[in-house]
């Protein structure tokens, strides 16, 4: 008399065997197609199918699998990256707006710092411009002194090195004090840019 364990063991093998021969699991057969609609098959990698979608069959025909081509990796890489982008924008939104609703009590508090950010930036305009003024000031006196010399007037002496090196610095510190009033201008703008936003959210999620 055969052990019931034994025979249960037995008939799991049969069964293991029967499925693995019914579903023809061993990889026997590649197939691709390329971009002409031509199909390549192969019991190896075709050399056509190096950088294709490929297919591997079993002895059955069935698909066991899918080597992804160039393009489907490369889609594949461009939609994770998208993915993760916009999982860390999801994140980054939350974050702030748990920043905006432990940071502010009220509406008022925000207004407070963004006047007090965009004071601060419009001083460094304001002390920019004075040092603007200046410089055009003196950029316009070393040209009216220049005039006295070569090339401006003939029979005069050469510009003196002392002033075009001063000219030069003049030009140079006028350019980069433009620079900076520039930016600081378009900082202002992106304060208040983002102030409102920030406003607005806050009111979004206290209900108001």
């Amino acid at each position: 008399m055969k052990h019931p364990i034994a025979c249960l063991l037995i008939s799991l093998m049969t069964m293991s065997a029967a499925v693995a021969a019914s579903s023809g699991g061993h990889e026997a057969l590649f197939r691709c197609r390329d971009a002409k609609g031509q199909t390549f098959f192969g019991d190896r990698m075709p050399e056509e199918c190096q950088n294709l979608d490929t297919e591997v069959l079993s002895e059955s025909g069935n698909v066991l699998r899918v080597i992804d081509g160039t393009a489907t990796r490369a889609a594949k890489a461009q939609n994770k990256s998208a993915e993760d982008a916009a999982k860390k924008l999801r994140a980054d939104a939350a974050m702030h707006d748990r920043m905006l609703v432990e940071a502010y009590l009220s509406v008022t508090e925000i207004e407070q710092l963004r006047d007090q950010r965009i004071a601060l930036v419009e001083s460094q305009i304001h002390l920019d411009e004075q040092n603007l003024k200046a410089l055009q000031d003196r950029e316009q006196r070393l040209l009216r002194q220049a005039t006295r010399y070569l090339p401006y007037k003939t029979d005069g002496k050469a510009l003196p090195e002392n002033v075009i090196e001063d000219m030069v610095n003049v030009v140079n510190n006028r350019q980069v004090t433009q620079d900076r009033i520039a930016a600081k201008q378009t900082e202002e703008q992106e304060l208040k840019t983002k102030f409102a936003s920030d406003i607005k959210r806050f009111r979004e999620l206290k209900g108001q």
